[in-house]
């Protein structure tokens, strides 16, 4: 408003307005408000470009209609905050791993030359399964570090690997929302222990050099490994992914460690050292259900429990029964020959010729067993006749004889 109070009034052709977007010592040239029309009193009305920030002044000066000097107004501050706040110095730095799952994160929000951050809507959710797949938004604590920027600490439980994400958002005093990008951390993961040699329930001989190999070990991490080998019986044998060893007699517990500086991942076999000639690797049945250990590790069945009946490839037969036919007891296309009972579909024409041929021999014998019955039969039969034969004839002969001596005796 441009007041000429009790005077000659505002002169509307000399209103004029100059805006500076840095300072009030840095205004532009002095600009013409247009449409003004004099009056005592008379409201202006213009549409000045003014930056983000609380650098912009605007300031007026009018003359009146009796030509007396300009008379000009005061600097007017304009605060300018368009923009939601910025979300910086996020820690941890990407890309680093973190030696626990039990992480700190903390981020600075800043409002620029804004109003300021509202501090009851800062809030940060988090995903530990990739991009996308957050939880829901969970309350923040901060700090204010000044009047437009405030720092959050946050501790997460996150799980190991790649998958971890963690986002912000926050709104300023006048409502212009904020959302951050999101944030990865990572977890350091343990390592992958591949333990090759020497082999779960193995034999060994007290002058072999037993070879002890985990070479396919690694960190998903890239993380340096240390691997040590121990034994129950010697303690401390070497270290090192490869190498070959001669163990004492008796049965070792052998333990693999393999350290990664955040994790210790142990796996251990057991294996049996024996002087040589005293027991053939290839002859040891563990378990004692019948089968050798060699065997049973062969075809990945274990050596140390007793499975000879049971059936892990579904073929019908228990695996003493591939054990005993030498077939393939993981196999189900491998397996030892089975009769086809009544009804049962043939499958492929070679199994279909053989079990032709077993109906074939059980016919064959079953005749055959029915021959030597009937004949049998026949010529016990003969034999029984001869027999009740030759007690007639004595009966008779000795009828004779009384008949004979009756006679004489008369």
């Amino acid at each position: 408003m441009v007041d000429d109070g009790e005077g000659s009034g505002v002169d509307g052709d000399k209103v004029y307005y100059a805006v500076s977007t840095g300072g009030v010592m840095q205004y532009g040239p002095w600009q013409k408000v247009s449409g003004v029309r004099s009056a005592s009193q008379v409201r202006v009305s213009v549409q000045p470009v003014f930056e983000e920030g609380r650098e912009n002044y605007i300031k007026f000066r009018a003359k009146d209609l009796a030509g007396n000097g300009y008379a000009e107004s005061r600097d007017y501050n304009v605060w300018v905050d368009s923009r939601g706040p910025r979300f910086l110095d996020f820690r941890p730095y990407e890309g680093e791993v973190q030696a626990t799952g039990r992480v700190v994160v903390s981020i600075e929000i800043d409002d620029g030359e804004g109003s300021g951050i509202d501090v009851e809507s800062v809030e940060y959710r988090v995903s530990t399964r990739g991009r996308g797949l957050y939880g829901g938004w969970e309350r923040a604590e901060v700090v204010r570090v000044s009047e437009t920027r405030v720092r959050v600490e946050v501790e997460l439980e996150l799980e190991e690997g790649d998958m971890n994400y963690v986002q912000f958002h926050a709104t300023d005093m006048v409502g212009n929302y904020g959302e951050s990008r999101e944030y990865q951390v990572i977890v350091n993961r343990a390592p992958v222990v591949l333990l090759e040699s020497p082999e779960d329930g193995g034999v060994y001989y007290t002058d072999e050099r037993i070879e002890f190999d985990a070479s396919g070990t690694y960190d998903p991490d890239g993380d340096e490994l240390r691997l040590e080998w121990y034994s129950d019986i010697m303690g401390f044998i070497n270290e090192g992914e490869y190498f070959r060893a001669v163990l004492p007699e008796g049965v070792h517990r052998i333990a693999l460690v393999v350290n990664d500086e955040g994790h210790m991942v142990t796996r251990e076999v057991e294996i049996r050292v024996v002087e040589r000639g005293e027991v053939d690797p290839r002859a040891v049945d563990t378990d004692g259900d019948g089968m050798y250990d060699e065997w049973e590790e062969r075809y990945g069945l274990d050596p140390r429990f007793s499975d000879g009946y049971l059936d892990p490839d579904h073929d019908g037969f228990v695996n003493l029964q591939e054990y005993w036919n030498g077939t393939d007891p993981m196999d189900s296309l491998s397996h030892p020959p089975r009769v086809v009972l009544a009804g049962e579909e043939e499958v492929g024409e070679e199994r279909g010729n053989y079990y032709t041929l077993v109906t074939v021999i059980f016919l064959v014998v079953g005749l055959m067993v029915l021959a030597g019955g009937l004949i049998y039969w026949r010529w016990r039969k003969r034999e029984v006749e001869e027999e009740i034969g030759s007690e007639i004839e004595i009966l008779k002969d000795e009828m004779e004889y009384r008949r004979i001596s009756g006679k004489l005796e008369k």
